[in-house]
């Protein structure tokens, strides 16, 4: 369905979250192994990427546990009702 209405684009972290989720990730790769608090900087000196990669496969964070901004959950739900296009847009 055409519409001429503008997008709506919304990033995750801060934004549809009140938190960022690579903090969220590293925290729960601690406690998964709290070896990782020392892996930590082995990471961080292969690059932010490799760093990212690393949190992600030790982590396993799915969409249901996050915390979302309920009311601008709400608001962004009204919105694709009337027709607008939402792209979540994260790093």
């Amino acid at each position: 369905m055409e519409t001429n209405k503008p997008v709506i684009v919304v990033d995750l972290d801060g934004t549809l979250t009140p938190t960022d989720t690579l903090i969220e990730s590293t925290i729960k790769a601690i406690k998964k192994s709290p070896a990782n608090l020392l892996r930590l900087p082995l990471w961080l000196a292969r690059g932010k990427a490799d760093f990212k990669r690393a949190i992600a496969a030790r982590s396993n964070i799915s969409a249901e546990q996050l915390p979302y901004r309920e009311s601008f959950v709400k608001y962004l739900r009204e919105e694709k009702k009337n027709g607008r296009r939402l792209i979540l847009a994260t790093a």
